[in-house]
């Protein structure tokens, strides 16, 4: 805490005077590793250059985040994600304008589906094509447009994932998802793979999605369903999976040490329109 980043000749930096006045404020500490960088580096700038009194609250996720700063409980929160948390930054910074959003923060933050760099291996030694479907020939067509979002619509790429056993994942993390979507054309999801009929992607917490990929499944009608483990569960799931090299698919975001260095290729969609995004599975 005592230490000082900046050196003294540097520490004007161009504001003349530094003008915190030692007065306190307090920002919004959430629980994921881009944001504490975000936020430490901003309490070295605040304290070392501006003479703020730099202290945190912690927060487990953003949400009533707006309410807290409304309400002087909290002064500021970076790295706020707008589209997650959409209702509240209407209500209070567009609506109330009781919150000043201060623009962008530099990087953007995206959530995706994902699969394993070595899927391509797994189309190319499982798929099979009669010679009427283009035999090899659309077995190697199939694997290089891997990361597609059509290649989810091929009968033998939802079989593939559909039929998997992973009961014993399962088990481990307690023997059930914390939710599940399934849109009407599927089974239910069953662990043990019988009478699957759709692709399931793993995904982190249902609080935080709240409905892009589930109208994106039901726009494109796409043989998908969802399962949420949480962070921990969803993260064991995928490095149970990749340490197999089992065929994947789950949803993750970025920026996040989890996914830094982690051998996959996100899965192309269509660019969903922010009336889809407004309207959830209304639209």
């Amino acid at each position: 805490r005592n230490n000082v980043c900046l050196r003294p000749q540097e520490s004007n930096l161009d504001y003349d005077p530094a003008n915190g006045l030692g007065e306190k404020i307090v920002m919004e500490m959430l629980d994921w590793p881009s944001q504490w960088i975000s936020n430490l580096v901003s309490s070295i700038v605040l304290r070392e250059v501006l003479n703020y009194n730099v202290n945190f609250t912690c927060a487990s996720s953003g949400h009533n985040a707006n309410a807290r700063i409304a309400n002087g409980f909290s002064d500021a929160l970076i790295e706020f994600w707008l589209e997650t948390y959409e209702v509240e930054a209407i209500d209070y910074i567009y609506r109330q304008g009781l919150v000043k959003d201060m623009g962008f923060i530099g990087y953007s933050g995206r959530s995706g589906v994902y699969i394993p760099d070595y899927t391509v291996e797994i189309y190319n030694n499982s798929l099979n094509f009669s010679t009427s479907q283009g035999g090899s020939e659309y077995t190697q067509f199939v694997s290089n447009t891997r990361e597609f979002w059509r290649t989810f619509l091929v009968p033998e790429v939802v079989e593939l994932y559909a039929t998997q056993n992973d009961t014993d994942i399962v088990n481990a993390l307690g023997g059930s998802p914390d939710n599940i979507f399934t849109p009407p054309w599927c089974n239910p999801w069953r662990s043990d793979g019988v009478g699957n009929n759709c692709i399931d992607i793993k995904a982190e917490v249902q609080a935080i999605d709240i409905g892009q990929l589930h109208q994106v499944i039901i726009n494109l009608k796409l043989r998908v369903t969802i399962s949420y483990w949480g962070t921990v569960g969803l993260e064991t799931y995928i490095s149970r999976k990749m340490e197999s090299r089992e065929a994947l698919v789950f949803k993750y975001w970025v920026p996040e040490a989890f996914m830094a260095g982690l051998p996959v290729e996100r899965v192309l969609f269509p660019i969903y329109t922010s009336t889809c995004h407004r309207n959830n599975t209304g639209s």
